[in-house]
């Protein structure tokens, strides 16, 4: 009798994990359909971490450093890149002619709209820049600082022929391109995310470098292919000083005055 129970549990066991097998596969092929991500697409606003002030991505503000002061007004791009966010930057700026330069701290995003805000400085011949910090002017002086370029951002910064550094408290890093997604689910009361992703070639970052044709166009190339088979997965590359100098990253840089990058600080 004891054999037949042992036998018999045997059986259940099997046949309960074939079904928790079975519901896992189910759960990976529906994850596999979601395009749900994290960040609205659709929203072209961000918090402040400090005020928690909501703010719109694009606004007029002075580039600032934290060895000298408050440079030149700018159009200032926070946050993520995708295709809402590079609509209002183009617009703000047609409504804004006489801004020459806009300044950046974005992780990146969307690689079509990034492709978008290239081909749009190269047309205008704008200049692109990062500061330590930015003094929203549409918004009471709000300060934003840490300023990052990173992922897709390095394609729209390298897309213009003249590229400043105000200060040096920056952070420019990159990998490869990708596709994939990074979605949410819920399962009773506990939030779950799940993330797939697989580096592809980034075509359009050498297609922009092309199309921007600058005088620093031998060292971007190598830079990109420095960073195209780092994954998503693994360690993002930050730049040292040497290297944003080795890859020709700025043409300029100011601090209490401006001068060429990498000639002196």
């Amino acid at each position: 009798k004891s054999s037949g129970k042992f036998s018999t549990g045997i059986i259940v066991g099997i046949i309960l994990g074939i079904a928790i097998t079975i519901l896992f596969i189910i759960l990976i092929l529906v994850l596999n359909r979601v395009a749900d991500n994290i960040s609205n697409p659709d929203n072209t606003t961000i918090s402040l971490p400090g005020t928690k002030t909501n703010i719109s991505q694009i606004s007029k503000g002075k580039v600032c450093s934290f060895e000298g002061r408050c440079m030149f007004d700018a159009a200032i791009f926070l946050g993520p890149i995708n295709n809402n966010s590079a609509q209002l930057l183009i617009g703000f700026l047609n409504k804004n002619t006489n801004l020459k330069t806009v300044c950046f701290s974005s992780y990146g995003g969307d690689v079509d709209a990034a492709t978008e805000i290239s081909s749009y400085i190269i047309k205008n011949n704008l200049t692109t820049c990062m500061a330590d910090y930015y003094q929203l002017s549409d918004y009471k002086n709000e300060i934003v600082s840490l300023s990052k370029c990173s992922s897709s951002c390095n394609q729209v910064l390298l897309s213009a022929k003249k590229r400043i550094l105000i200060g040096s408290n920056t952070d420019f890093n990159g990998h490869a391109y990708a596709f994939g997604s990074f979605n949410e689910f819920k399962i009773l009361n506990l939030k779950l995310t799940y993330q797939y992703s697989s580096v592809k070639a980034p075509n359009q970052f050498f297609e922009a470098i092309e199309l921007a044709n600058t005088a620093d166009k031998k060292q971007h190339i190598e830079y990109v292919n420095l960073i195209k088979g780092i994954s998503h997965f693994d360690k993002i590359k930050n730049l040292t000083r040497d290297e944003l100098i080795k890859y020709k990253i700025f043409t300029d840089t100011c601090q209490k005055e401006c001068f060429k990058y990498g000639s002196t600080l």
